[in-house]
């Protein structure tokens, strides 16, 4: 009756153990890849008076930008180079929230004087190992690749080991030089699709090799932007990302807390009622 008299509103009063039940939100487990580990190496070799050949490799996760070689200009009659600029994209150091990657590169392996003795063999890759949780992520490569020459280009996107996996649709492409006095082989890539949880990997590479007397220079080029996006959970017939937040009843314990406080005004307005004349 104190209770129910009482001239300020009263949400509970307990005399003794109580419980309560209500709602609580859990907002989305959102899909995102993480970078576990990248390996660039860029190599030039046949350089007169430098067997050893020259190099220069990244196992970071920050951006690289490296040459290697001779130069455009030939040392004692040899063209051996390497380029490559490459960075991925990422909300922090550890490699978790990979956006992607972009980068350029190139290879040239000549010999102008046979008298050098020595292959010229050039090459620059990229290499980036990740790991998708939480749904499916969306994926776009967009590349434009080259090749003349004793030179190669490729671009693959494939689960980590399972290159021909049914999971997702590698992307793989590769371009071999033409050689035999013909122009250079050129294409561009645009692909698009889904992958789902797993370990991936993303491998771009362009190798360069001196070709016969009489063949073009060796060379290979790639420039790439490589792009992964949260999908909002399309892409699997699960769903598994985005979405509105979800409404997790807790168990139940007695009368509810809502219950409780219409009960006390059903009854309050009864007194009331009860009072006027």
């Amino acid at each position: 009756r104190n209770l129910i008299e009482c001239p300020v509103p009263v949400i509970a009063a307990v005399n003794g153990p109580a419980a309560g039940a209500g709602l609580v939100t859990v907002g989305p487990v959102r899909a995102g890849a993480t970078l576990t580990s990248r390996a660039t190496r860029i190599s030039a070799d046949g350089i007169p008076g430098d067997p050893g050949g020259r190099e220069a490799t990244a196992g970071t996760f920050s951006r690289f930008a490296a040459d290697v070689g001779t130069g455009g200009t030939p040392s004692d009659g040899v063209i051996s180079l390497a380029h490559q600029y490459s960075a991925p994209g990422l909300l922090g150091a550890s490699g978790a929230g990979l956006e992607g990657a972009f980068g350029e590169g190139e290879v040239r392996a000549d010999v102008i004087d046979e008298q050098a003795g020595l292959p010229a063999v050039a090459s620059s890759r990229m290499e980036l190992n990740f790991r998708v949780e939480g749904g499916p992520v969306g994926y776009k490569v967009g590349a434009a690749v080259g090749a003349t020459g004793g030179g190669t280009v490729s671009v693959l996107l494939a689960p980590a080991g399972e290159p021909d996996s049914p999971v997702a649709r590698p992307v793989d492409v590769a371009v071999v030089g033409a050689g035999n006095g013909s122009d250079a082989l050129g294409r561009t890539i645009d692909e698009t699709g889904f992958l789902a949880p797993g370990d991936y990997v993303f491998r771009v590479s362009a190798d360069a090799a001196d070709a016969p007397e009489g063949d073009p220079e060796g060379r290979a080029y790639f420039t790439f932007n490589f792009q992964l996006t949260d999908t909002g959970g399309v892409g699997s017939p699960g769903g598994g990302a985005g979405g509105p937040p979800t409404a997790i009843p807790l168990p139940s314990a007695g009368l509810t807390g809502g219950g409780m406080l219409g009960l006390l005004a059903v009854r309050r307005l009864v007194r009331t009622g009860r009072r006027r004349p």
